[in-house]
């Protein structure tokens, strides 16, 4: 397994950025609305969503239990939309 290219490949293909658009968009959240409800910077999430960053695990946590989508799902692993339990 060559981590260099997995790695490589999600920043190229911004797949996390991807995902956390659709999932955000889905629930029909603008960006402001996602900020809110995460307290993230409204720039964090927009760089989030462009592949400018890479949220880190403890964010990336965060986003997947507020957008209600498994991190299956926002890695790009499931191609489907797998909504987790609300709690």
């Amino acid at each position: 397994m060559d981590i260099g290219k997995i790695k490589k490949s999600y920043k190229e293909n911004n797949i996390i950025g991807k995902r956390i658009k659709e999932a955000r968009e889905n629930r029909g959240w603008t960006q402001a609305k996602l900020t809110e409800k995460t307290d993230f910077e409204q720039s964090s999430i927009s760089h989030y969503e462009t592949g400018r960053r890479i949220p880190s695990a403890v964010n990336f946590i965060i986003l997947s239990l507020v957008l209600g989508f498994s991190s299956d799902f926002l890695l790009g692993i499931r191609g489907n939309h797998v909504e987790i339990a609300k709690r």
